[in-house]
């Protein structure tokens, strides 16, 4: 957010299983991966490059337990 209050951009992502551990195939663990964890890392990527241009910015994360 600038200070007028404007917002650049907003993401939310959220893959949840509940599941027990043994009940986890590989493929529902990386597409939990896939998005609750890269799906940060590219959003990061795609904002810093602009951020890093002001003399102020912030990137902020914010997730729940689950994810």
């Amino acid at each position: 957010m600038d200070r007028s209050g404007a917002r650049d951009g907003h993401q939310q992502q959220d893959v949840r299983r509940h599941r027990r551990t043994h009940e986890v195939n590989v493929a529902d663990a990386e597409r939990v991966m896939d998005v609750n964890f890269w799906g940060v890392m590219d959003t990061y990527q795609a904002f810093l490059p602009h951020l890093l241009k002001r003399p102020v910015a912030a990137l902020v994360n914010a997730s729940s337990m689950q994810s």
